[in-house]
């Protein structure tokens, strides 16, 4: 343990020497955020903890998905399923219990209620917004533990072609176009990528136990994003698509037999954005239609299974800008959901409907921000969630550096099409987890490093558990009450420029406690992450360290704490940038779940070609 101390401490070193040795009086503007209270604001001036991860930060971090980057750079906890399927939770909250949206709009799968964010390329993404807290005033259903925001929308003109290679089969190919013409503006990306995945694990189940390598854990995904953005003074309208197809391998662990489990992913999404600008404010109008398919197939067991969904929804949203000093933001909301599966019944299908209101307004040094939805889910006997929740932030000096943040909200999850309709075990008269989310913290700007430390508690009630019953069949009930309560700090000097020198990185800790080990089931209580990215003139270097504590599996089984180490070496001429990349530069054997072994050290090497 002292060591793995002494070797975050040398990844955090640059950030305090960044921080001590800042000269230069260049304030760089403060970064806004959008999803902390649907109304645009300055992160510092946000109620809940928010952390924003722009294009910059996106690019300098080498890692190849949104979930290794939230891994990385976030107090999320990611769970990663032997390098494959990963998911998120949030201040001990499950993985359904946290809302990850696409340009506002949600995007977990309808029938597990959760999303495998390896899935989605980093290159799609140009930004990420991170709240913390309830989100169900703001949001709706499935956001207790926090909200995350994936922003794709870019007006920077660049085109940016990339190709990279790495341990254990890796391939990977993109490309990122964004221009302006007139009154119209547009961006592409695509994304392709291989992977054999076959590197080494310690294989238990042979005889004598040795390394031996994976089998059956290929991937093979290919991803598209494409949005044009009409726009006049009072006027903007936005047509955005993602398409998604993979297919991967899902090897058979700690087993002498192959079982050759396959599975594909396959998403079509396409939405809409109009905005009509007003000297009130503006009226907006968003809608959305998705169509995916999940197929498995497992020989050994004779499985070959395809399931489907069809969503769509539309919301009618009213921004005021200044109604007697108040900013209000309105709206309503409507969608339907159909899924079909060999598993559901076969007719499997929902409706949904929301109302909300949300607001900020500023007395001096105090700004608050109540907001309240009301959600109704029509079914034999209609299903209402109200939500409301409150907000504040108050700066405590003259010159705005400290600032005092708090929350209170209602949050809930509705039961996904597999806890209602799954045949034998599905129960359709489940009710909603419901609870409340409760946060007070402090944070500190000084010239270009902030500080922020955060208290919360989440309670939640009827948390639905998939438990076996007399028969012997998994049905899921609302058994478990759970209060997770914990802290959050962070330290991030933005960057340092002294001629062609600069440092960037950030230092997170988070600590997550329950009266039920039950609840943070596979969940550590403890996260240190540090980085630090350092440039001079045309070379740079990068260092990440991570620490998960000890992780509750079992009532009398626990698994290891983890340690790791990434190094980064970045080489910029102009236009042209070759990266290389060490990850789990110690080589440690680890797991984020029993019998899903991650990957030993690996490398990988990128080149890039951008044209701004």
């Amino acid at each position: 343990m002292i060591k793995h101390n002494a070797l975050l401490f040398v990844a955090v070193l640059p950030l305090a020497a960044a921080a001590a040795q800042v000269t230069d009086s260049t304030v760089a503007l403060p970064p806004i955020t959008v999803t902390a209270a649907r109304v645009p604001l300055e992160i510092t001036a946000a109620p809940v903890r928010t952390q924003l991860l722009n294009r910059h930060e996106l690019e300098i971090s080498a890692a190849p998905t949104v979930a290794a980057l939230l891994g990385l750079r976030t107090t999320l906890y990611v769970r990663s399923y032997g390098d494959g399927l990963s998911t998120l939770s949030q201040r001990g909250s499950t993985a359904s219990q946290v809302l990850v949206l696409l340009d506002g709009t949600p995007i977990a799968s309808p029938q597990a209620g959760q999303l495998d964010l390896s899935l989605l390329p980093l290159s799609l993404i140009n930004s990420i917004e991170v709240t913390s807290g309830a989100g169900s005033a703001l949001y709706g259903a499935n956001a207790a533990g926090g909200v995350i925001n994936l922003l794709t929308s870019s007006d920077a003109p660049a085109l940016t072609l990339r190709a990279g290679t790495g341990s254990w089969g890796r391939r990977k190919a993109s490309v990122q176009a964004a221009g302006k013409r007139g009154s119209v503006s547009g961006m592409f990306a695509a994304d392709i990528l291989r992977s054999t995945g076959d590197f080494p694990y310690w294989n238990n189940a042979l005889s004598p136990q040795r390394y031996a390598p994976r089998e059956g854990a290929d991937q093979n995904r290919q991803s598209i994003l494409g949005s044009l953005l009409w726009e006049r003074p009072s006027t903007e309208i936005q047509v955005s698509g993602l398409y998604n197809n993979a297919e991967r391998g899902i090897p058979t662990i700690h087993a002498t037999a192959i079982d050759s489990a396959r599975q594909w992913d396959k998403h079509a999404r396409l939405w809409t954005q109009a905005t009509q600008k007003r000297e009130w404010g503006s009226l907006q109008v968003n809608a959305q239609v998705e169509s995916g398919e999940l197929r498995y197939t497992n020989p050994s067991w004779s499985i070959d299974d395809t399931g489907r969904h069809f969503d769509t929804g539309s919301e009618l949203a009213l921004n005021l800008t200044n109604m007697s000093g108040w900013r209000l933001n309105t709206g309503l909301t409507g969608g339907y959901t159909h899924v079909r599966h060999p598993s559901l019944e076969s007719n499997s299908h929902e409706h949904r409907f929301a109302l909300y209101l949300s607001g900020a307004r500023t007395w001096k040094s105090l700004t608050v921000y109540p907001s309240i939805r009301l959600d109704s889910y029509p079914r034999e006997q209609i299903i209402w969630a109200l939500a409301p929740r409150l907000g504040m932030n108050m700066v405590l000096n003259s010159s705005s550096t400290l600032r005092l943040k708090s929350s209170a909200g209602r949050a809930f999850r509705m039961p996904t099409f597999n806890d209602r309709f799954w045949q034998p075990g599905g129960n359709l008269d489940l009710r909603p987890e419901k609870g409340w989310s409760y946060d007070a913290g402090i944070a500190w700007t000084l010239r270009t490093v902030q500080a922020e430390f955060t208290a919360f508690v989440l309670h939640m009630k009827d948390q639905i558990v998939w438990r076996p019953g007399a028969t012997g069949v998994w049905s899921p009930a609302n058994v478990l009450e759970v209060t997770n309560r914990g802290m959050e700090m962070s330290l991030r000097p933005q960057q340092k420029f002294h001629d062609n020198f600069q440092v960037d990185g950030g230092a997170l800790w988070t600590f997550t406690d329950s009266r039920d080990t039950e609840s943070l089931r596979l969940i550590p209580r403890h996260q240190i992450k540090a980085y630090s990215d350092m440039q001079w003139r045309f070379l740079a270097l990068q260092i990440g360290a991570r620490y998960h504590g000890t992780q509750f599996v079992a009532e009398d089984a626990q698994m290891d704490p983890i340690f790791l180490m990434d190094a980064h070496v970045r080489l910029h001429f102009a236009p042209i940038t070759v990266r290389l990349i060490l990850e789990n530069a110690l080589d440690a054997r680890y797991e984020y779940v029993p019998n899903n072994p991650m990957a030993p050290r690996s490398i990988r090497l990128d080149l890039s070609f951008s044209i701004h």
